[in-house]
C-alpha cells in the first residue's frame, strides 16, 4: 500500500497579539534613542522617563487583581477612579517634573475633574473626537490608562478570532490603532499588524489596504526617507485619511508610538498634500484627528 503523501500548509498567524510585558520600558528605550536628533528632544525624553514610570507602576499592577475595566464602559465606576488615580500618583512621584517647561503636575485632582480627562482621552481613544487643546493632565491621565488597560489585557490573555483579522478598531477594547507595524523575525516576518492606542494589543491587517476605509488600489506611501526610513505615512485616496505605518526591517528598534511622535514633520508634509490624520496618539497634544 503506497502511503498518501501528507501536505503540510503554514499556520494561520495569530490574528492578536497582547503586549509585551516590557511594552513600557522598550517606549522609553526607543524614545531616548530618538530624542538627541529631534528639535523636540526634550519632550521626547521627559516622555521617555514617563514610559519609564509606565513600565514601575505597571509592575505593580500585575501583582494586583482587577475587575474593573473588562470594557470601557466602566470608566464611571469608582473602582476605576481609584485605580487610575493610585496609578497616576504612582508616576508623579517618578517624574522629573522641571522637564515640564515650567507646568508641574496636579498631586490630586478631584474626583470630578478625574473623571472628565478619562473620559476624553476615551473619546480620543476611540477616534470620536480631535486631539487638540489636550493639556499635560490629559498626557498624564492617558498614561496611567495605558497601565490599567495593558494590564488588563495581559492578564486576560486576549486571544482574536477569525473575525477580528482586519478589525477597525481593537479586538480586546475597541480602541482605534495608533498605527501599523510590519514585523520582522519571530516567526511574523512580513506580517502587518495594527496596534491600539490605548491597550497595545495588535491584530493581523492584510498589506496594501487602507485600514480606514479598506480600500486598496488607491493607497499609496510618504515618507521622509533621510531622517525617518522606517516611518511611512499610509495615504489613500478614497477617505483622504492616512495613518502611519513602522517597518522593523528598516529599525528594529521602530516603536510605533514613540516614532510616531518623532515624525510629527511628516504629518505637517502629509497634511500639505491634503490628508487628515485619524489615528489617535494619546501622548499628542495637538493634531488627532477623527
Amino acid at each position: 500500500m503506497t502511503a498518501t503523501p501528507t501536505i503540510h500548509t503554514p499556520s494561520a498567524p495569530p490574528t492578536l497579539l497582547t503586549p509585551a510585558p516590557d511594552l513600557f520600558a522598550r517606549r522609553a528605550d526607543r524614545l531616548r534613542q530618538l530624542a538627541p536628533a529631534q528639535a523636540l528632544g526634550p519632550w521626547l525624553d521627559w516622555l521617555a522617563a514617563l514610559c519609564t514610570a509606565q513600565h514601575r507602576a505597571f509592575e505593580q499592577e500585575g501583582s494586583v487583581p482587577h475587575n474593573d475595566i473588562g470594557a470601557t464602559t466602566a470608566m464611571g465606576s469608582a473602582a476605576l477612579l481609584g485605580r487610575i488615580a493610585a496609578i497616576r500618583w504612582t508616576l508623579i512621584s517618578a517624574l522629573p517634573t522641571d522637564r515640564c517647561a515650567g507646568v508641574g503636575p496636579r498631586w490630586e485632582l478631584a474626583p470630578s475633574d478625574l473623571a472628565s480627562h478619562i473620559e476624553r482621552n476615551l473619546l480620543l481613544a476611540q477616534a470620536a473626537t480631535i486631539g487638540t487643546g489636550r493639556d499635560y493632565e490629559d498626557v498624564l491621565t492617558a498614561a496611567a490608562m495605558q497601565v490599567a488597560w495593558t494590564a488588563d489585557a495581559r492578564r486576560s490573555q486576549a486571544v482574536g478570532t477569525a473575525a477580528d483579522a482586519n478589525a477597525g478598531t481593537c479586538p480586546h477594547c475597541g480602541s482605534a490603532a495608533l498605527g501599523s507595524i510590519l514585523l520582522a523575525g519571530g516567526g511574523l516576518a512580513g506580517l502587518r499588524y495594527q496596534e491600539c492606542c490605548l491597550c497595545g494589543c495588535r491584530w493581523n491587517t492584510v498589506r496594501a489596504r487602507c485600514t480606514l476605509c479598506a480600500a486598496g488600489s488607491v493607497v499609496d506611501y510618504l515618507s521622509l526617507e533621510d531622517a525617518h526610513p522606517a516611518v511611512a505615512a499610509e495615504t489613500c485616496d478614497q477617505c483622504h485619511g492616512y495613518t502611519k505605518l513602522f517597518f522593523q526591517s528598516k529599525a528594529i528598534q521602530v516603536e510605533p508610538l514613540a516614532d510616531d511622535v518623532a515624525t510629527l514633520a511628516l504629518d505637517v508634509l502629509v497634511g500639505e498634500r491634503g490628508y487628515a490624520r485619524t489615528a489617535p496618539n494619546l501622548f499628542l497634544c495637538e493634531g488627532e484627528a477623527a
